[in-house]
């Protein structure tokens, strides 16, 4: 794991000690997940009454102890945690849950939408790493809609008629790494594409012309200068100046420093990354990307 990231805090609900014990350096060195032991259900509750906003996931043993005086292996405390959970989701309060068993069979009923049961798992090496895996993207996309709720008028241009619908992929990946304070030469990449994007959609609607896109790519530089109303010279051809800007001056202030920035760290600079350097030009996007909206719009 990014030792600059945050782990995601997840409760693990088991009473083999023994066996939760290598799990929680697994979970946390290969995927980034704080496993937060408690033996018993009834434990588990009465933390997760004062704080359940603090975990990002649940994983259950199918069978274990519903208090800590009660006998283990006992298949009660999963029913009586799943019904739990569904009151709370009732009241707003939702968590992915996972079921983590030996009894794979017997526990297979529990697996249906209405108990929010995500998957279960065999105990098992190979399980229990795609176990993790499983959390950890569970996670992510609950953070992901947080994200689009928080930031609603920006998702709102991935709509087909500003921007594929599926390429705001590419913008929660840049949000969620530089929340977390993790980041990788990957994320800088995604919001290059993001701007790249943007240029696509003005030669689209005719602002652009073709030839700012050698071998049908945009070439960012040039782009830029004539969005900013500067000259372009390339080895074959020039352009003057056309009079009047695309870009209003903040626009073409934060492309400038969006253009520069991520292309330094997609290349280079690899012991460099910061979440900083990646949140600002992750936040200077969605500028353009409020910008390219209204503009659009314009051109109807």
């Amino acid at each position: 794991m990014n030792l600059m990231q945050s782990p995601y805090k997840v409760m693990i609900v088991d009473d083999d000690t023994r066996y939760v014990a290598p799990q929680k350096d697994l979970a946390y060195t290969k995927f980034g997940l704080e496993l937060i032991h408690y033996t018993n259900w009834e434990e588990a509750q009465t933390e997760l009454i004062d704080n359940f906003n603090f975990y990002e996931a649940i994983i259950i043993d199918g069978k274990g102890q519903l208090s800590k005086d009660s006998k283990t292996e006992d298949e009660s405390h999963l029913s009586v945690a799943i019904g739990w959970l569904k009151e709370q989701k009732g009241r707003g309060l939702s968590i992915p849950i996972f079921i983590n068993t030996g009894f794979h069979d017997e526990i297979s009923k529990y697996h249906r939408p209405d108990n929010d049961v995500i998957e279960i798992f065999q105990k098992g090496e190979n399980q229990t790493l795609k176990m993790f895996d499983s959390v950890r993207k569970a996670v992510e996309s609950k953070e992901g809609r947080k994200l689009e709720n928080l930031y609603a008028d920006v998702f709102s241009v991935f709509n087909n008629h500003y921007l594929p619908a599926e390429k705001k992929a590419l913008l929660l990946q840049a949000l969620i790494a530089s929340q977390n304070q993790n980041c990788l030469k990957s994320d800088f990449n995604a919001v290059r594409e993001l701007l790249e994007l943007v240029y696509f959609k003005l030669n689209v609607i005719g602002v652009l012309d073709n030839k700012y896109f050698p071998s049908g790519r945009p070439n960012f530089e040039w782009c830029y200068r004539f969005l900013c109303n500067l000259d372009v010279s390339t080895p074959t051809w020039k352009d003057s100046p056309m009079g009047y800007a695309t870009f209003p001056v903040h626009i073409g202030y934060i492309v400038n420093g969006v253009k520069n920035v991520s292309s330094v760290f997609s290349h280079s600079y690899n012991e460099e990354y910061t979440p900083y350097a990646l949140k600002s030009i992750t936040y200077g996007v969605m500028e353009v990307l409020l910008w390219l909206k209204k503009f659009v719009d314009t051109q109807k």
